[in-house]
């Protein structure tokens, strides 16, 4: 019983973790520097929708500081669009010129 509900918990923190929204996905694959397959299928978005590409920039803690601690920000890497769906879990977006991204970006639906 008790192992259950340490799974109960650990599955919830994943499902909630840091998502602020439902339309958000990560670039799962980089096909070359303007177009990308997403984590966003026919159900979240569809060809036309705007979406925003981010990072996370992390720092950590000082090392032997117990009242240092790390933190986090979200940084736009700039923008593109959906072209096409694939299937109930992939698409494809074409990023605007010069952005910058690799696999594992964070993608937000605009």
């Amino acid at each position: 019983m008790r192992y259950l509900m340490l799974v109960g918990i650990f599955v919830s923190s994943l499902l909630v973790g840091c998502a602020h929204s439902l339309m958000r996905g990560s670039v799962a694959m980089k096909v070359n520097s303007r177009e990308a397959h997403i984590c966003m299928g026919n159900g979240e978005v569809q060809a036309g929708d705007k979406v925003a590409l981010y990072t996370n920039a992390c720092t950590s803690s000082v090392a032997g500081k117990e009242e240092s601690q790390g933190s986090c920000k979200k940084i736009k890497l700039g923008e593109g669009i959906v072209s096409r769906t694939l299937n109930e879990h992939y698409s494809v977006i074409e990023v605007n010129k010069g952005v910058k991204f690799k696999e594992g970006s964070i993608v937000e639906k605009l």
